[in-house]
């Protein structure tokens, strides 16, 4: 039963909050990343580029994965579906 569950929440989707969120998040971390090197300004260029650049890449890969199986990067749930049957209990004794 375990690989069934697995396919209901490959099928969840980022909601417009959760986007929120974590863009949100992003915008705060980098204000606090330039208030503490303000006094510095090449080092505060550096470090708001170096989180900027990860938080981009995270926020592609969220929306690269948040639905697997649709869209242009999509993989066939096939092998999962192989697995929940595979895994269940045969009813012949």
């Amino acid at each position: 039963m375990r690989g069934a569950s697995a396919l209901v929440v490959s099928e969840s989707t980022v909601g417009r909050v959760k986007w929120a969120g974590i863009l949100l998040m992003g915008l705060f971390t980098l204000v606090a990343i330039a208030m503490v090197h303000s006094d510095n300004r090449l080092t505060c260029a550096i470090a708001v580029t170096l989180f900027a650049s990860g938080m981009a890449l995270s926020l592609l890969l969220i929306a690269a994965y948040s639905r697997p199986f649709t869209g242009e990067i999509s993989v066939r749930p096939d092998l999962l579906k192989q697995v929940i049957t595979s895994g269940q209990p045969s009813s012949n004794p």
